[in-house]
């Protein structure tokens, strides 16, 4: 199940922060021990599930997991100041009241995090439907 949100969050925002081509199922085990950690400090119970997103343009991996109440989008990556760059731009937009996806947990050791899970549609779909 995707988390909705409020009207307010517009198709390329949700575009722009989903990284994903193409999703496969992967079993539990194979998502790194930090995103379910980080995902039960937040939400108190580990996730049930989840789902490898192939990234573009970055070195760093993709998880969408969650329960049948929450989805996120669990991110892996060993460049700690791409990592920073991307979580304090987050949170500046997030804070000006934009339409972007919330850095919700990251690990002390800055390898990972959570943020809120906006969808499937990619940012390339959009200009293909509108050419």
């Amino acid at each position: 199940m995707i988390v909705e949100h409020s009207n307010q969050t517009t198709n390329l925002t949700k575009i722009f922060y989903n990284f994903a081509h193409f999703i496969y199922e992967t079993t539990f085990s194979d998502v790194e021990e930090s995103l379910t950690e980080l995902y039960r400090d937040y939400f108190g119970n580990s996730p049930e599930w989840s789902s490898e997103i192939c990234g573009s343009a970055s070195s760093r991996k993709y998880f969408r997991l969650g329960d049948s109440e929450h989805s996120v989008v669990g991110v892996i990556g060993e460049d700690l100041k791409e990592n920073a760059a991307f979580i304090a731009l987050s949170d500046h937009f997030h804070s000006a009241g934009m339409p972007v996806p919330k850095v919700l947990a990251k690990s002390r050791d800055g390898r990972s995090y959570i943020q809120e899970d906006l969808g499937d549609t990619l940012l390339s779909d959009l200009v293909d439907r509108a050419r």
